[in-house]
């Protein structure tokens, strides 16, 4: 299925797989893996891995039980994490530790190290290289081993891009090489005093062996800045909008850092879109025409939420209604933006915002209904 899973059936205790002859054939040992998403959070060893109960060939379950694995932002493994028993009691243990450099080379490997190890993926015992689905990365080589497509996502403004055999824009740390291709909704909630904000990412493409655009890895993000202070004396006045991206944000560091370079905190909310290729391609377009279209920055009609939302109805085609009561204005707003977003059929929460994004605007931005009643008398 893509994740290299291997199927096999228990027969008397003993794990057989077919010979490709109609019979079956032992296994000497085999894993299963499960997965959250992309990430594989736990492994259950087989066969000659699993202890048998003296004189039967029943499983001794208490001896190998599954392991989980523990991942880092990038969905490398770090640890492995069993549970032992003691007295009818089961405690977490810590059974190895990984240290990884960039690349994902182990730097002291354990005597029974892992197969999973890098980003989730797959590591070959023999050769030590990585598989990624469409080709191989090596740990020790910082690069892949075959290039990518000629000519498929060169930019002058992205030097990086002209050399088909690195990894990730040589950028590990952030950035990683899943399979998927959405856009993701950003939001820092209107809340406890702040504004908050809102921007959003689309997948990088590049082009396959076959000349089919594939997601890269890497994530662009968006928004939209106000070019000079605004407060309540001046939220409804046209200021010059300023517009940034910033290239390679993986979708977990998308949730850890602070992609926005302003709000100096992660993210409260990210939601994430599953699209195709020509959707991404609508949102970039439309947010280029947004752009065009929208020199001035304006919070009532023209702020960073109208700018993401112009984006999220790129993949729908439809509109999304994002808008609430500011006193006498209606303004789409972070936390609007963020729970009309979450009803879509294709969004999925990466990153839970909890109650938030319910916080109406006046009382989240001035931290109290008391406080709000007062603010909404200025606008009014």
């Amino acid at each position: 299925d893509g994740k290299r899973r291997i199927k096999v059936k228990t027969t008397g205790g003993a794990a057989t797989e077919p010979d490709g002859q109609g019979g079956v054939r032992l296994v000497a040992d085999r894993s299963f893996y499960f997965y959250e998403g992309e990430d594989l959070i736990c492994q259950q060893d087989v066969g000659a891995l699993v202890a048998r109960i003296p004189g039967t060939d029943d499983i001794d379950e208490s001896v190998y039980g599954p392991k989980f694995l523990l991942l880092d932002h990038l969905g490398s493994t770090r640890a492995e994490l069993v549970f032992t028993e003691s007295g009818g009691v089961f405690s977490p243990v810590i059974q190895e530790y990984y240290d990884l450099m960039p690349y994902g080379e182990v730097i002291t490997p354990p005597s029974t190290q892992e197969s999973v190890l890098f980003t989730s993926k797959s590591r070959d015992t023999e050769s030590g290289l990585d598989f990624f689905g469409a080709r191989y990365t090596g740990s020790s080589l910082f690069r892949w081993t075959s290039p990518d497509q000629p000519l498929s996502d060169e930019r002058v403004e992205d030097p990086q891009s002209l050399n088909k055999y690195i990894y990730c824009r040589n950028n590990p740390v952030i950035a990683i090489d899943p399979d998927g291709r959405a856009t993701y909704v950003v939001v820092w909630a209107t809340a406890e005093g702040r504004y908050g904000h809102a921007g959003i990412a689309v997948s990088n493409y590049s082009a396959d062996a076959n000349g089919k655009m594939v997601a890269d890895g890497t994530l662009t993000y968006y928004d939209c800045w106000p070019g000079r202070g605004v407060g309540q004396s001046n939220f409804n006045q046209n200021v010059d909008a300023v517009y940034n991206n910033l290239l390679l944000i993986s979708e977990k560091a998308l949730s850890l850092g602070d992609a926005s370079r302003g709000e100096n905190y992660s993210p409260d909310g990210v939601l994430k879109l599953e699209t195709s290729y020509e959707q991404d391609q609508a949102v970039l377009k439309t947010l280029e025409q947004y752009q065009a279209d929208h020199s001035q920055y304006n919070g009532v009609t023209a702020n960073c939420s109208t700018y993401v939302q112009a984006g999220v109805e790129a993949t729908t085609g439809t509109t999304i209604k994002a808008q609430e009561d500011i006193g006498k204005y209606k303004a789409v707003t972070p936390n609007k933006l963020y729970q009309s977003t979450a009803q879509l059929k294709h969004a999925k929460v990466l990153k839970d915002p909890g109650d938030k994004v319910k916080t109406p605007f006046l009382e989240g931005a001035a931290n109290g209904a008391k406080k709000a009643k007062l603010i909404e008398e200025v606008v009014k």
